[in-house]
């Protein structure tokens, strides 16, 4: 008698669209971002050596020569095969299957003019009143690609909104697919225009606390600890900070990637608290070295924020995937 067919199961999927912008070509030097390009060997580094991605995994955009060009064009058009190859998956979507989204250059914020915006700001237009921008408590943010059209700080076009990476990605993530963002720009907070934000001060809240410890999660397990699985993104600085980078890369993408060096099983909590400090060493680190009487309490600060889909106390304490 023939045993029953038993399906195998499939390998799990692992995809990676990293982006790095250093503007070396651009006519306005002040766009030149050094490092930069060296971020994406950080990150796939971090990724084959403690979560399995092997090299035909990335597809890696950026402005060497060597790579695709992260034109405006290529990048959206990048987007959509992003969330097409998710959606492939959608019928026999698996918690091992994950998607990164990660972009590495200039970040900016502009005003809402058309009143898409609850904060009275939005990403689609062009800055016209500088005065009336620095004057609002609100900036949503905007990526610049390789082929901004930037003439001087606030007069700026063919940007990328944070509402085309929220419609185009976010909201057509299937059920059942692992997606996270990082960010390593400027006004990178809410980038990704995710509904609930927190920086790492704000997880310290007693109430916070004990209302996380009443929820019962619902997910895959790692380590035999629950974990959600919902769009999240991971931004090197809140919105109205700039990000800084050196020759040697990205300093939010270097904590990051120390951080989970060290911290391969952590939370959320942990991990963001373990990049906050590692951030602000390299920081004090760096001011020491250029300024060696400056005051601490005058060093700029940079803080990263983690953003994700659901409310902040139902993933706090779960485990971070990659």
């Amino acid at each position: 008698m023939r045993p029953p067919f038993v399906p195998v199961a499939r390998p799990p999927v692992r995809k990676v669209l990293s982006t790095a912008i250093g503007y070396d070509k651009h006519e306005s030097a002040g766009l030149k971002l050094p490092g930069t390009h060296k971020d994406p060997k950080i990150l796939r580094e971090l990724l084959k050596k403690h979560f399995h991605y092997k090299d035909q995994d990335f597809t890696i955009l950026m402005d060497d020569g060597r790579h695709e060009c992260p034109t405006r064009a290529n990048i959206v058009r990048s987007f959509f095969r992003e969330i097409r190859a998710m959606h492939e998956l959608v019928k026999d979507a698996r918690p091992e299957d994950h998607f990164i989204l990660h972009f590495s250059g200039h970040g900016d914020q502009i005003p809402n003019l058309n009143g898409a915006e609850k904060d009275g700001y939005d990403e689609g237009r062009k800055l016209t009143s500088l005065f009336n921008f620095l004057e609002s408590p609100h900036h949503p943010t905007v990526i610049f690609p390789v082929d901004i059209n930037y003439t001087g700080p606030g007069d700026f076009d063919n940007y990328i909104m944070d509402d085309e990476i929220h419609d185009i990605l976010v909201d057509h993530v299937p059920r059942g697919a692992h997606f996270v963002m990082i960010f390593d720009c400027c006004h990178s907070g809410t980038m990704a225009d995710l509904p609930f934000s927190e920086e790492e001060d704000a997880w310290q809240s007693p109430a916070d606390r004990r209302l996380a410890q009443s929820v019962r999660f619902h997910g895959s397990h790692a380590g035999g600890r629950p974990t959600r699985i919902v769009p999240e993104s991971w931004s090197a600085c809140r919105d109205a900070e700039l990000a800084q980078c050196n020759g040697q890369g990205g300093l939010f993408i270097r904590a990051f990637t120390a951080a989970l060096e060290a911290h391969d099983h952590a939370t959320h909590e942990e991990l963001l608290h373990a990049i906050t400090q590692e951030m602000s060493r390299i920081i004090a680190k760096s001011y020491r070295k250029r300024h060696a009487l400056i005051p601490e309490e005058m060093i700029r600060p940079q803080n990263p924020e983690y953003d994700c889909d659901i409310p902040i106390e139902q993933i706090r304490d779960t485990p971070v995937q990659l």
